[in-house]
């Protein structure tokens, strides 16, 4: 071998061991530091450890707050549920009240078919006629009974009508004037009147009267003669009183849609329609007159009115009214309000005193009244009371 080869045969050997030591020495190291290594796996593995129980406390709150919205979701659901029932059975009970409306105006509808009112008023009258009469004498009281029988609904008690024992007279209808009719049912109506009537009763009384007797006195000389003397005396006599009545009734009638019958007793009520009602009179709508004007037409409304109390040949040349009034003496007017419209024509108000001819009493009157202007002179073209048409 020479010794090259031996040099390089030498170094291989140095650098080896140089190498094998390295290796040793890592060796060593790492089997030092390995307790280290285990102590921080511990450590790593002990953090680990604490997330891991900070997620399982996350997730039970989320299902607290997903269990409590749940709820509340359920609650909102229950709550508005309510409020749309709530309103859905006020929308229904207002369209089963409209509902009940229509019907109720359709059944009017009905009832005015089957319910004549010209039918109805028309037999209560005769009714009433019949009914209000009560003659003296007993055997037409009888009769009228059977008559009455004839207006009621088959099996009426007409014992329980009226008592007549005790009533020594008659009553008689003197005036009936109908005043409304009100609806009750599809069937069944109440008609008002005003009845006027009579009573007359015949009272026994006792009266002194003077009564002339004969009597035979004997004179002076004992002859025996006749004299007439006045004595009084106590009497019972019929005496008739006279008693104006004026009631209100009410008869309830039922009708089959053919005939009418009358269900009860007539009923007396009171009715009183009369009222006291602010009222103002509405200014007429036009321009006003001048003194000239207002004084022209006055002029001419004198001579009309004075036509129209007696309906003369000369009222036909003033107005389109074919009647005026009968025997009424014209006595003054006053102009309440005069316009001129914008049609051109006068509006005129005018109170009208005039004196009956056969009286001579004088009453007041309001005219409403329409002019129109023709030449020199004026045309009553309308005439009305209570106010313009």
């Amino acid at each position: 071998m020479s010794d090259d080869e031996k040099k390089i045969k030498s170094e291989k050997g140095k650098l080896f061991n140089v190498f094998k030591r390295k290796e040793r020495k890592d060796n060593k190291g790492t089997e030092k530091k390995t307790p280290k290594k285990i102590k921080k796996t511990k450590q790593s593995i002990s953090k680990k450890n604490k997330p891991s129980r900070s997620l399982k406390f996350s997730k039970a709150s989320i299902r607290r707050y997903v269990t409590l919205f749940i709820f509340l979701i359920i609650l909102a659901s229950l709550f508005f549920n309510i409020i749309f029932f709530s309103k859905y059975q006020t929308i229904r009970n207002s369209v089963k009240a409209q509902q009940s409306d229509i019907e109720k105006e359709l059944g009017k509808v009905n009832e005015k078919d089957i319910l004549n009112p010209d039918s109805a008023i028309f037999f209560t009258k005769e009714f009433l006629k019949q009914y209000i009469a009560i003659p003296e004498d007993n055997e037409d009281r009888d009769r009228r009974k059977d008559i009455l029988s004839g207006y009621f609904v088959n099996g009426f008690n007409l014992s329980g009508l009226e008592d007549l024992s005790e009533f020594d007279g008659k009553r008689e209808l003197t005036s009936l004037n109908y005043i409304k009719l009100d609806q009750i049912s599809n069937n069944q109506v109440n008609v008002f009147y005003q009845v006027n009537y009579r009573i007359t009763e015949t009272e026994i009384v006792e009266e002194v009267q003077e009564k002339e007797v004969e009597k035979e006195v004997k004179d002076k000389k004992g002859k025996k003669k006749k004299k007439t003397e006045t004595i009084e005396e106590v009497v019972e006599v019929e005496e008739e009183n006279v008693t104006s009545k004026r009631v209100y009734f009410s008869i309830p009638v039922v009708t089959d849609g053919n005939g009418f019958s009358v269900i009860n007793n007539p009923s007396i009520i009171n009715l009183d329609y009369a009222d006291n009602i602010d009222w103002e009179n509405d200014e007429l709508d036009g321009q006003n007159v001048n003194r000239t004007e207002k004084e022209s037409i006055g002029e001419f409304l004198i001579t009309f009115f004075e036509s129209y109390g007696i309906s003369d040949e000369q009222l036909a040349y003033m107005t389109n009214a074919e009647n005026g009034l009968t025997d009424q003496i014209y006595i003054d007017s006053t102009i309440f309000d005069i316009v001129l419209n914008n049609n051109e024509n006068y509006y005129v108000i005018i109170d009208v005193s005039y004196k009956d001819k056969d009286t001579n009493l004088i009453v007041n009157y309001r005219y409403y009244l329409e002019l129109s202007q023709q030449r020199n002179t004026y045309f009553v073209e309308n005439i009305t009371q209570g106010g313009f048409q």
